[in-house]
């Protein structure tokens, strides 16, 4: 490619922006494309790949601003950045299945290079927490051999498996029970009713969310979760790939999965094993009972039948829930048949709940097809047979409608529980909490996720937003776990949610929370970091080893900053082009720039402590520069820049030329520019 000069002027603009965080996948991507383009280099090949990047519905999705800043909830658009972020160009997709291949290679070297390996003697790593904030939780069970009934196990769906020996105590500290599983992609748990030291965990979290991980199968327990091995026959096979939902079957203690692949012809479906395990049938799928392969959620009534719900996802919506006495190929009907009051079309995730109590009782809410919004609330009392359209819950939240309490994450924060004793009582989850009292009829809200204007004047209990799990203690209608985007919750007083604040947080040291960026003190041996957390916002360090941390700011934490050479000056960002300025050494933030229509979700962004200028991701011709940090009232512009061909998805300030400001900054589609001068008013840009 010919090296271009130009001369550019800074074309100022005085407005609000939003700023935040790119990804460490980003690096990926360009490996990606240069294997692409070493293959062909011809201008016209990168011209097709930037065309086709720049008219993938998800570069044109409308963003309607948020309401309240900052909130959080967004996982949909995560998503998207990261699924354009690692797409092969060549295939159009991401291709997953190589990160086995990257996980085989980092093992390698750790094994061949022991003495280069961060975490050895030489250099060990001292964790950080925080102690006090959580993360996103799938997999939650009471211990069937704990005699309090207290003891609580809880997977997080990237930080691994863990236990609580008293989930009644706040003070209480979570175990992490191994840091070196093959995957910690914990997404659901199950014991074996027949034999209790028997349990099964399994990875991959299916739900098209961007930060979700892919798993490896299924791990299995012989001895109540002390020892816990992968079983063999899931490891390396695509249809366990995302294990949704796990139930074992409690006289003959067959183990139900329900799966999906990340393979494009292999997609999951409900499968069984008879011998622990060892191996599996698929019972329902394509051509094998159903319409489609991806299977979302599995029940087991009080009468042992089982339910299940089918097709989730794009490429498989449309289709619904199945029940069988036995589970056997070939012995499920279908429950939803569009004329017995549960719909057959406009359908993509189901999510489903028996009634202990009652054996005929089940509940369903569904995601609609057109979008990741609510299609409805069912309640069956005949096993299935017909249904009755329920009530929604309506959110008080604003920007919620009252048609829809997930607020368009139906793909995403979508669960259901009923009492154990009582079949007209259950909780439904989206963002925020509902129960009802009435079968259905009415709900009442029970959790909030913030203090916002709309939420003050609740009596309720502050939950953390995004719901995914939902467990009564056995045999209790008083004692409910709830797994969140921000970790484990519970309460021992149910009953009183709606009026009363008595559900809690249980996060004591359950380090799973997944951070996009961090940045360090200046001052030498410093125990002052800020660091972007994924729906658990910015957080503050300040004390050494493993404590509580201050959330600074709010919802999405992304790429935060600390000025080097005067730390009073301290800079953290939400989505897009949000950022939010501290003049006070991190006591205080205040909004910086909110510009919610420019930028990636989680949005590239670089700091020059020399000069003092915040540099951040606009479009594919533009870029902020925010000088003047340290000064009263920064200065926010934005430098016009020849086209990059698609989205700016790296910014980096060169470190070696502190009496200016030279700035790299790269593609979604691969192109990387050089510009010298970038503090001044005529900066030159290179093309590289």
């Amino acid at each position: 490619m010919n090296k271009k000069l130009l001369n550019l002027n800074g074309n100022r603009s005085i407005g609000i922006i939003i700023g935040v965080i790119c990804f460490v996948l980003v690096s990926l991507q360009y490996d990606y494309v240069l294997k692409f383009f070493t293959a062909d280099q011809n201008e016209s090949s990168r011209q097709q790949y930037e065309e086709f990047i720049n008219e993938h519905p998800y570069s044109n999705r409308y963003i309607e601003n948020y309401d309240q800043i900052p909130k959080p909830d967004r996982p949909d658009l995560a998503m998207e950045l990261r699924y354009l972020q690692t797409l092969d160009p060549a295939l159009g997709f991401p291709p997953r299945e190589r990160l086995e291949d990257a996980y085989e290679r980092v093992r390698a070297h750790r094994k061949q290079f022991p003495q280069l390996t961060p975490g050895d003697p030489a250099t060990p790593w001292q964790e950080r927490g925080p102690n006090n904030v959580g993360g996103r939780t799938r997999a939650l069970m009471f211990d069937p051999n704990d005699a309090s009934g207290n003891k609580v196990w809880a997977g997080a769906v990237d930080g691994g498996l863990w236990f609580n020996n008293d989930i009644t105590n706040a003070n209480n500290s979570w175990i992490n029970v191994d840091d070196f599983f093959v995957n910690l992609a914990m997404t659901t748990i199950d014991y074996d009713p027949t034999n209790t030291q028997v349990f099964y965990a399994g990875t991959g979290e299916g739900w098209f969310n961007g930060d979700a991980v892919r798993g490896a199968g299924i791990w299995k327990s012989t001895d109540g979760g002390a020892n816990w091995a992968q079983l063999p026959s899931t490891a390396s096979d695509d249809n366990f790939h995302y294990v949704q939902k796990l139930k074992v079957h409690p006289v003959t203690s067959d183990v139900y999965a329900a799966t999906r692949s990340s393979s494009p012809t292999i997609d999951g479906g409900i499968y069984r094993s008879t011998n622990g395990g060892t191996s599996w049938t698929k019972v329902l799928g394509t051509g094998n009972g159903s319409l489609v392969n991806r299977a979302a959620d599995i029940e087991i009534a009080s009468d042992n039948t089982i339910y299940v719900s089918m097709g989730f996802g794009s490429s498989a919506p449309n289709d619904g829930v199945y029940s069988s006495a036995t589970g056997n190929s070939g012995s499920w009907t279908k429950l939803n048949t569009g004329g017995n009051g549960f719909p057959s079309t406009n359908l993509r995730r189901i999510e489903l709940a028996t009634a202990p109590s009652d054996a005929d009782v089940v509940y369903a809410v569904a995601q609609s097809n057109d979008a990741s919004v609510i299609n409805g609330l069912y309640r069956s009392d005949n096993g299935g047979t017909t249904w009755t359209t329920l009530a929604l819950p309506n959110d008080a939240d604003n920007g919620i409608p009252a048609s829809d309490f997930t607020r368009g994450q139906a793909f995403y924060d979508l669960i259901l529980a009923v009492d154990p004793n009582n079949s007209n009582i259950a909780i439904v989850g989206g963002i925020d909490l509902f129960r009802t009292t009435d079968g259905g009829a009415s709900w009442d809200q029970i959790s909030k996720w913030s203090n916002n204007p709309n939420l003050n004047l609740l009596p309720v209990s502050l939950v953390h937003a995004d719901q995914h799990g939902i467990v009564y203690k056995p045999g209790s209608s008083s004692e409910v776990i709830f797994g969140t985007d921000g970790g484990v919750f519970y309460t021992n007083d149910i009953a009183n949610a709606a009026t009363s604040s008595v559900i809690s947080a249980r996060n004591k040291n359950y380090n799973v929370t997944q951070f996009y960026a961090c940045a360090i003190h200046p001052t030498a041996g410093t125990d002052y970091f800020l660091a972007g957390a994924q729906d658990n916002g910015s957080q503050q360090f300040d004390s050494p080893g493993q404590d509580a941390t201050a959330q600074v700011t709010g919802g999405d934490g992304a790429f935060c900053f600390i000025d080097q050479t005067d730390p009073t000056y301290q800079l953290t960002s939400f989505v897009f082009n949000v950022f939010f300025r501290s003049t006070d050494g991190g006591s205080s933030f205040a909004t910086m720039i909110n510009d919610q229509g420019s930028g990636l979700f989680i949005n590239p962004s670089d700091y020059d402590d020399a000069q003092d200028i915040l540099f951040t991701s606009r479009t594919a011709s533009s870029i902020y520069r925010m000088s003047n940090i340290s000064g009263a009232t920064p200065l926010i512009q934005f430098i016009n820049l020849p086209s990059a061909g698609s989205s700016i998805s790296h910014l980096r300030v060169s470190p070696f030329v502190p009496g200016s400001t030279t700035l790299f900054y790269g593609s979604q589609t691969g192109r990387i520019f050089r510009m010298t001068g970038a503090n001044g008013g005529a900066p030159l840009v290179f093309d590289i």
